[in-house]
């Protein structure tokens, strides 16, 4: 028995930069970039923006299934700041 998929992905490049979509399963497609100083043109977050959005949300989404476990109402904010020189 073929089971589908749990994810697919799909990345296109553009020609001549880092430009990068990003489409993931039927979801609206997603746009990764540099800013220019780094040769990109800035039109969208770069990798490590959206992998700190990934480790939110992922912690986010985490606290609030154990939460709906423990029968706690929980009300957070989670940030997180990251420097790169």
């Amino acid at each position: 028995m073929s089971e589908r998929p749990l994810v697919t992905m799909r990345a296109e490049g553009e020609a001549g930069g880092v430009k990068t979509t990003v489409r993931v399963g039927d979801h609206t497609p997603f746009i990764v970039d540099e800013p220019e100083r780094l040769g990109g043109t800035n039109k969208g977050p770069n990798p490590l923006e959206y992998l700190l959005g990934a480790q939110s949300s992922c912690t986010t989404i985490m606290i609030a299934y154990a939460a709906q476990d423990l029968n706690w109402m929980v009300y957070t904010e989670l940030d997180i700041n990251v420097e790169v020189n």
